[in-house]
């Protein structure tokens, strides 16, 4: 909880110096990697959602520093023998991007995101289970992607390159790591 407060507070200090702020929210489309004892798995797509608030200020005449704080849920679905699991890992964001206008109208982004943990569960078979004890709290992921600027909105997408091994099972020696594909709306309001 405390680490969300400084994340919040963080994102809070750095839109009073913007000149954009924003709504944002769109699909999330995560896989889930997990890797064990040489065998590696990837899921299926799991669809979901991101919804979060964004704010941009100039450091030079086409850069510009954008942080956000992003509600997502990530994670995967399997299928093993004729049952299917879903796995939902629900964090909080706070991706720290740089974005470069190649245009007025196009912007391409890439940057550290550090993820809160806030939930972790698996649903099989309609059964859902809590595994939030076992995933660690934090997630480093590394984002890149792409915008087009409209009048009353931008359209984008971004890749959010899971970099944390998140397995904290005490038993279990093994990787699991996040990717997911967000395509989004962003609704700025300039200052």
């Amino acid at each position: 909880m405390k680490n969300l407060l400084q994340i919040l507070l963080f994102g809070i200090a750095l839109s009073g110096f913007s000149q954009t702020i924003g709504i944002k929210g769109g699909l999330n489309l995560g896989k889930e990697k997990a890797t064990a004892s040489g065998i590696t798995i990837t899921s299926q797509t799991n669809t979901s959602f991101m919804v979060g608030l964004y704010s941009e200020y100039e450091t030079s005449e086409d850069l510009f520093f954008s942080p956000e704080l992003i509600f997502s849920i990530d994670g995967g679905k399997f299928e093993f023998f004729g049952a299917s699991a879903t796995d939902r890992f629900t964090y909080i964001s706070a991706p720290l991007l740089m974005k470069y206008y190649a245009t007025e109208k196009f912007s391409l982004h890439a940057g550290p995101q550090i993820g809160v943990l806030l939930k972790g569960e698996s649903e099989v078979d309609g059964m859902k289970e809590d595994f939030k004890e076992f995933v660690k709290p934090l997630n480093l992921s590394f984002d890149f992607g792409a915008e087009v600027h409209l009048s009353a909105l931008n359209f984008g997408f971004r890749y959010v390159l899971g970099l944390s091994n998140l397995n904290d099972a005490p038993d279990l020696d093994g990787k699991i790591r996040l990717n997911s594909v967000q395509i989004y709306l962003a609704f700025p309001l300039t200052f």
